[in-house]
C-alpha cells in the first residue's frame, strides 16, 4: 500500500466540537479536516502544535478536503486513520502468521453478515475478524482506554455469531 505521493503535511491545531473534525494548519493556511475515529484523538495520544501527515478526503469526509492519517511522534509516527490498520491486516491474512484462520483465499473488507457489519470477513471458512485497533505510548496498553458500549455491544455479537455457527476472531492492533 504505498500513499508516500498523496501526502500533506501540516501542523495539528486542534479538535473542534464537531465529531470527525479538527483544524489543521498547513502552510499558514487553517483547513477542517475529516478525523476518521469516533473517539477524540486528543484522549490517547498529544495532538497539538504537532505535525501531521494528511490524505486527500474520502467521500465519508463530508466537504473537508483532507483526513487526518498520522501524528509524528519521536523518530516515526503513529497511524490515526484507524480503518488503514483494518487494510494492512486484510493484506497481510495470506501470511503464515496468520495460518490459525484457516483457508484465506476470499477476503472480504466491511462486510454485512448476520446483521453484523464486520471489519474482515473470510468467506472461505466463515470467519468474521474484528480489529480492534489500540493507540499506546506507555509499554503496557489497556483496552478498552475508555468505557465503550459499542464495544460491548459488538463483543455481544460477535458472541451471538458464534452461536449461529459463525467462526469469529478479534485482533488487536497496538499503534505506537
Amino acid at each position: 500500500m504505498r500513499i508516500e505521493k498523496n501526502v500533506v503535511r501540516g501542523i495539528f491545531l486542534q479538535e473542534i466540537k464537531n465529531r470527525f473534525r479538527c483544524l489543521v494548519d498547513i502552510e499558514g493556511d487553517e483547513q477542517i479536516c475529516y478525523v476518521a475515529s469516533s473517539s477524540r484523538l486528543t484522549d490517547f495520544v498529544e495532538l497539538e502544535g504537532k505535525e501531521v501527515l494528511l490524505l486527500p478526503a474520502s467521500e465519508k469526509a463530508n466537504s473537508t478536503k483532507y483526513t487526518l492519517f498520522a501524528v509524528k511522534h519521536r523518530w516515526g509516527y503513529i497511524l490515526l486513520e484507524l480503518s488503514f490498520a483494518n487494510s494492512v491486516i486484510a493484506e497481510q491474512l495470506n501470511r503464515r502468521l496468520f495460518s490459525f484462520l484457516g483457508k484465506r483465499e476470499t477476503i472480504i473488507q466491511e462486510r454485512t453478515i448476520a446483521g453484523y457489519k464486520a471489519d474482515i470477513y473470510i468467506e472461505d471458512t466463515g470467519t468474521i475478524v474484528e480489529v480492534k485497533t489500540v493507540i499506546a505510548n506507555e509499554k503496557v496498553a489497556t483496552f478498552p482506554t475508555v468505557h465503550s458500549e459499542r464495544t460491548i455491544r459488538q463483543l455481544k455479537k460477535i458472541y451471538n455469531l458464534l452461536d449461529q455457527g459463525f467462526n469469529c476472531c478479534v485482533l488487536f492492533a497496538v499503534l505506537s
